[in-house]
C-alpha cells in the first residue's frame, strides 16, 4: 500500500513566490519539460519539475531549506522551452527569495528590502541615522559637516567628516556580516535535515570535515561558472553574470585594502593612478556597469 501525504496548501506562500516574480506559476500544467530541458538537472530527482509542483500547491515546507532549489542558476533555457510560459527560472529564483526572507533576521526588514514601494522607507531610515549621529558628534565637539571646507586640493574638501562615515559603516559592516551568518547556520542545519528526511544522506549532523570537502569542490566550479556553461539557449548570459559576480569580489578586495591603508597603516589618498588597488578597482566598477546593463 503506498504512503499517504496529507497535503496542506500555504496560500500566503503562493501569493509570495507570485509577488517575488513567479507570477506565471499556475500558467504549469506538469508536461516536465523544464526538467528534461536542464542540463543540470540530476537524474534521480530532476527539477524543476518537482519544485514547480511544490510551489503551485503551497508546499512551503517542500522548498523552504531545500538544496535543491539552490542548484539553479537561472540561465532560463526551462523558461525559454516551456511551452505554457511558466516561467520555471523564475519561479525557483523567487523561491530562493522567498527563501532569503525566511532565514533574515530581522524579517521585517527582509520584506522590505524585497518590496519595491518601501524603498523610500529604506533610504530614510540611514538618513535619519546618518543626522542622529552626526548631531551627537557635534555635540561632542567633533565637526561633521563642513560647507565652508578648506585645503588645497578638492579630496582635503571634508563635507562629511570621516569619524561620521566610519562610525555608522564599520558597526553596519559587521551587523551585516553577523545576521548573514546566523541566518546561514540556520539554512544549512534546515537543508541539512531535509536532506536526512528524503534519504539524501544517514548522518544526522553536518560533518564539518565533508562540509569543507564540499565547499572546496564547489567554490571552483561557481567560479569558473561551469554549470552555467552546460546551458544552450541562454549561455550568453554567463559572460554577464560573471562580470557582475567578479565586480562585487574586487570591489570588496578594494575597499579592504584602502580601509587597511587609511587607519592600519596611515597611508592617506589620494593614490596613484598606477596604484594596482585603484586599478582593480576601476576594472571592476567598469565591469559592474557593463555586466548589470547585459543583464538587464
Amino acid at each position: 500500500m503506498a504512503d499517504s501525504y496529507l497535503v496542506e496548501p500555504d496560500v500566503g506562500f503562493i501569493m509570495e513566490v507570485s509577488r517575488l516574480g513567479g507570477a506565471d506559476l499556475k500558467k504549469c500544467f506538469q508536461c516536465a519539460t523544464c526538467a528534461v530541458a536542464c542540463p543540470i538537472s540530476p537524474d534521480t530527482k530532476p527539477f524543476p519539475r518537482k519544485e514547480m509542483i511544490a510551489a503551485s500547491w503551497g508546499l512551503k515546507d517542500r522548498l523552504i531549506g531545500n538544496g535543491d532549489v539552490w542548484l539553479c542558476h537561472n540561465c532560463g533555457d526551462c523558461s525559454t522551452l516551456c511551452p505554457r510560459g511558466a516561467q520555471p527560472g523564475d519561479v525557483l529564483a523567487a523561491v530562493r527569495a522567498a527563501t532569503v526572507i525566511e532565514y533574515a533576521t530581522p524579517k521585517v526588514v527582509a520584506k522590505m528590502v524585497s518590496d519595491p514601494k518601501k524603498l523610500p522607507i529604506l533610504l530614510a531610515i540611514p538618513a535619519v541615522i546618518f543626522l542622529v549621529v552626526g548631531l551627537l558628534l557635534k555635540m561632542v565637539g567633533v565637526n561633521w559637516l563642513n560647507f565652508a571646507p578648506t585645503g588645497d586640493h578638492l579630496w582635503q574638501a571634508d563635507y562629511i567628516g570621516n569619524y561620521l562615515v566610519d562610525i555608522i559603516m564599520i558597526p553596519t559592516f559587521f551587523g551585516a556580516v553577523g545576521v548573514f551568518a546566523l541566518g546561514l547556520k540556520r539554512f544549512l542545519c534546515d537543508m541539512h535535515a531535509n536532506a536526512v528526511k528524503e534519504g539524501k544522506t544517514d548522518k544526522e549532523k553536518i560533518d564539518p570535515v565533508g562540509f569543507v570537502q564540499a565547499l572546496i569542490k564547489t567554490v571552483p566550479t561557481i567560479l569558473t561558472h561551469q554549470k552555467f556553461n552546460e546551458c544552450s539557449e541562454n549561455r550568453d548570459r554567463s559572460t554577464a553574470h560573471m562580470m557582475v559576480l567578479f565586480s562585487f569580489i574586487g570591489l570588496f578586495i578594494v575597499t579592504n585594502c584602502f580601509f587597511a591603508a587609511e587607519w592600519i597603516f596611515h597611508i592617506d589618498g589620494p593614490y596613484r593612478q598606477i596604484n594596482p588597488v585603484k586599478w582593480l578597482g576601476n576594472i571592476s566598477g567598469i565591469a559592474l556597469v557593463i555586466g548589470g546593463i547585459l543583464l538587464l
